[in-house]
């Protein structure tokens, strides 16, 4: 589908593109149906668990990485100003 396709539950939000679909998918998250938009997506009750299972997930990896970078700030400074040194 393309990007200017409506979603075929509501027919007022775009639907969600295979390419994002794809993407998300490629996460971890749920499998969104082609041509559902992701006010739909998440509404649907079966795909609703998935979603938050996926959400969870993201949020300890995120903590996981914080804390990681906590617990290690010279180096993480020492890699962001490398990032500018090298420009």
């Amino acid at each position: 589908m393309d990007a200017t396709s409506l979603c075929t539950r509501c027919n007022k939000e775009t639907a969600v593109s295979e390419q994002a679909a794809d993407k998300i998918r490629a996460m971890g998250g749920p499998s969104i149906p082609v041509g559902m938009c992701m006010r739909c997506a998440v509404a649907d009750p079966v795909l609703r668990e998935e979603f938050i299972r996926f959400a969870t997930q993201r949020r300890q990896e995120f903590v996981k990485r914080m804390r990681a970078a906590v617990a290690r700030p010279l180096e993480l400074i020492d890699d962001f100003v490398a990032r500018f040194r090298d420009r």
